[in-house]
């Protein structure tokens, strides 16, 4: 009984709460087999006091830890919302700079084109304008053998 006196003493300077369970679960063991019942229940009460303490405490640990886990993935969340409107941001802002650079392609290609056009359609009114002179010549030749000089 000395001994679990000066123990309990000391745990309660210590604010040791789990010794002091332990050691008030000793007394009531103690004190009621002794036939103390009256110190037995003090130890009990005792017990029971700093058994809740520890809950309470383990309980307001938890809850605090689960207010932080929530914040966490709140924040995690949040972050990856943000993460993926960047990446949607980028991913757009890609696509514009491919269709811009197709757009200048297409303006730089388009006088090529556009000139190369009128060069076969030039090409191909002058072998019209040769054919056609040609046939002009034929004709013209045709028209002499058959009228000479002299019957014009």
């Amino acid at each position: 009984i000395d001994l679990s006196s000066r123990s309990l003493a000391k745990a309660t300077e210590l604010k040791a709460m789990k010794r002091i369970e332990e050691i008030a679960n000793i007394r009531y063991d103690l004190f009621k087999e002794l036939g103390r019942y009256k110190d037995a229940l003090e130890a009990h009460e005792l017990y029971i006091q700093s058994r809740d303490s520890l809950r309470s405490k383990a309980n307001q640990r938890e809850v605090i830890r689960q207010e932080f886990k929530y914040k966490y993935e709140k924040k995690a969340l949040a972050d990856s919302i943000e993460l993926a409107k960047k990446e949607e941001i980028r991913e757009l802002e890609q696509k514009t700079q491919e269709a811009e650079a197709k757009a200048d392609q297409v303006f730089l290609i388009a006088p090529f084109i556009g000139l190369l056009l009128i060069l076969v359609l030039i090409f191909s009114l002058l072998i019209s304008r040769k054919r056609s002179q040609s046939k002009l010549d034929r004709i013209l030749e045709e028209y002499e053998q058959a009228n000479p000089k002299g019957n014009r």
